[in-house]
């Protein structure tokens, strides 16, 4: 994609060649190739058109607020694709906002990366009285990675976009916050793989209740007297091989072998795949047979929330508490893909193995989590620091200059980033930014590579004056 001036995106996507003989076209080549030869012919001349697609995006839903957010809690050296980053907003956090500048359902709200395309988020949770908590997808995450939170134009409505936040790379998301006894968990990617609440002989489906979460809303699945589970119904997208990553935020009453993860019908069987909370308060993962090769002590502690991950990869599987490895990988005999349901806080047979307590936020992923998405998993939910939003800006009114960036807004320009009011009509106002790499911190710079003028009409329509890859200009105010 090609980021045109005013913010929209061109993709080529091929050519059209056509030969031009005695006033008559006809089309000689149709390729969707970037590239290509075209050899001429005496008395005829050719045309050479280029395919395109063309999309809109950003400056189509102008809003009346903003604020820019950065993720100081993510240092690791490595960029993480398609990551979910979860937001917290309350009155005055970021600095500026307030529930009453959107709409009551915060159906206007929305997110734009670094280039001003409009990404995915889910609101997991929306109270105009506290905190609400909306899940948002980054393209990537890396060091330096910025996007900006949006809002404040009651004549639009964006389009429900929970589940692109899930849909690319997990087979099943469950948040786990529904209310009622016994509910069903929803799957948040939309494929309906939902969970069913289900019990052995010795269930009870009454305490399978809604409770505090670790993110929002959780859910009990049992005491010590039920033995009680959520059974995804087997389906294809669950087949994900040898090479998968499954968590779950797990708070705990007590242990006896429990299966909080589990794909299998009996834990002998030469197929599928578990995990056991071990009687050592340590967690054991399972292959395709009856694996007793190890356990590693995740750092579970009674009647708290712990993240418990496992990340399978063939031959081996790597445990995580709380973003942090516990220990060697365990080794595993690889995983055959069976037809078993995904059951988690119980085994459907596990009489005796009794998971009592309570779980949040099972995801189940294909692919080998590395060590810095699981600890950005974490951190993202339990560091208050992991996110930092600047304070929110209000869009221009009559009569002013906004100076913005696409990127960060560092190094001294000229006028000075922000707002700059009671401009008169005819008044002439140059504007600078400094040469030479700006450096932010030991692995960001920024170069100032050019800029783009706009004005903006009374209904906040924007119109591009001018875009050049020069770091000065001059601009002439219109009153109005």
């Amino acid at each position: 994609e090609i980021r045109m001036p005013a913010g929209d995106y061109v993709t080529y996507t091929g050519y059209r060649l056509y030969v031009i003989r005695d006033n008559q076209e006809s089309l000689l080549v149709d390729s969707d190739d970037l590239s290509g030869t075209y050899t001429h012919a005496a008395n005829t001349s050719a045309r050479l058109e280029w395919k395109q697609t063309f999309r809109e995006v950003g400056r189509l839903f102008p809003t009346a607020y903003s604020s820019q957010v950065s993720v100081p809690g993510f240092v690791a050296a490595e960029t993480l694709e398609d990551f979910p980053v979860l937001f917290r907003l309350s009155a005055n956090a970021p600095e500026g906002f307030s529930y009453a500048d959107c709409r009551a359902d915060g159906n206007d709200i929305l997110f734009t990366d670094s280039d001003g395309r409009v990404i995915p988020h889910e609101i997991e949770k929306w109270d105009p009285e506290g905190e609400s908590l909306i899940w948002v997808k980054l393209p990537r995450l890396a060091v330096g990675t910025r996007f900006r939170f949006c809002y404040g134009n009651p004549e639009i409505e964006m389009p429900a976009p929970g589940t692109n936040v899930w849909a690319d790379c997990f087979a099943g998301v469950w948040h786990l916050d529904e209310s009622g006894v016994a509910a069903a968990a929803i799957d948040a990617t939309g494929r309906g793989n939902d969970g069913v609440a289900s019990k052995t002989t010795k269930g009870d489906l009454t305490e399978m209740t809604a409770t505090d979460g670790a993110i929002c809303g959780g859910r009990t699945i049992a005491t010590a007297a039920a033995a009680n589970y959520y059974r995804v119904p087997n389906a294809d997208v669950l087949d994900l091989g040898e090479a998968f990553t499954v968590s779950a935020w797990i708070r705990g009453t007590g242990v006896n072998n429990a299966r909080i993860f589990n794909r299998k019908s009996n834990w002998s069987d030469a197929n599928g795949w578990e995990v056991q909370w071990d009687t050592s308060n340590t967690v054991g993962p399972r292959g395709s047979a009856g694996d007793t090769n190890g356990s590693r002590d995740a750092g579970i502690a009674a009647k708290a929330w712990t993240h418990v991950v496992c990340v399978y990869d063939g031959t081996t599987v790597s445990v995580y508490g709380n973003g942090a490895k516990a220990g060697e990988d365990v080794l595993v005999t690889p995983v055959v893909d069976n037809d078993w349901a995904f059951e988690f806080g119980n085994a459907h047979s596990a009489n005796g193995y009794l998971f009592n307590g309570a779980f949040d936020e099972v995801r189940l992923m294909g692919g080998a989590a590395s060590a810095a998405r699981v600890k950005a998993d974490y951190d993202t939910v339990a560091s208050a620091t992991f996110l930092s939003a600047d304070p929110v800006k209000a869009s221009a009114g009559a009569n002013t200059l906004t100076v913005e960036s696409a990127g960060r807004e560092i190094g001294e320009v000229t006028p000075d980033w922000g707002e700059h009011k009671d401009l008169a009509d005819g008044q002439v106002v140059p504007f600078s930014a400094p040469a030479g790499e700006q450096v932010e911190s030991d692995d960001v710079h920024y170069v100032f590579t050019g800029y783009s003028l706009y004005t903006v009409d009374a209904d906040g329509a924007e119109t591009l004056v001018e875009s050049r890859d020069a770091t000065s200009g001059t601009y002439t105010h219109v009153a109005g």
